[in-house]
């Protein structure tokens, strides 16, 4: 699915809601207070899901993990087109090579799923698989959430 299908199918959702909505108010006569309330808060909320798209197509490269704001880097994240993600570097000082799969999940938010498929040092790695929503993707920075709220960046390398 292409960025612009994605966004295609995210506009004929959100126009669903608001016909859904609308239908709300209109039938709803006596409980037409609450809908006045919902039809907003809808409007504000398919805005502003809308408002700022990210271009899937920059995830594919090489990115850098850091501590230190991008001046050294500890390991490496290579997203390549065909959906295979390489991770390989030191933590702990223990040197890893991971292999993995990605997918773009596009729903209320952008989530990069992965799929542990080969793992060097500790193959009890391989299947794991978790989704972090990505909060921002622009030519050199990647910026995604865990699901503990942890924000992690990311630098473009070879730019």
């Amino acid at each position: 699915m292409s960025y612009v299908d994605g966004l295609n199918s995210d506009l004929k959702w959100m126009t669903g809601l608001i016909d859904v909505a609308l239908n709300l108010v209109i039938i709803n006569h006596k409980g037409i207070m609450k809908s006045y309330i919902f039809f907003p808060i809808l409007l504000v909320f398919t805005f502003s899901v809308l408002s700022a798209p990210i271009d899937i197509a920059k995830l594919v490269g090489s990115w850098g993990n850091s501590d230190d704001g991008g001046q050294t880097f500890w390991g490496y994240d290579k997203y390549l087109p065909n959906g295979v993600l390489v991770s390989w570097g030191t933590t702990n000082g223990v040197q890893y090579n991971i292999e993995a799969i990605y997918k773009i999940n596009r729903k209320l938010k952008i989530e990069s799923c992965i799929t542990i498929t080969k793992a060097e040092v500790d193959e009890e790695f391989i299947g794991q698989s978790w989704c972090d929503e990505i909060v921002e993707l622009k030519d050199k920075i990647l910026k995604f959430k865990r699901d503990d709220g942890e924000i992690t960046t990311l630098y473009r390398q070879g730019l």
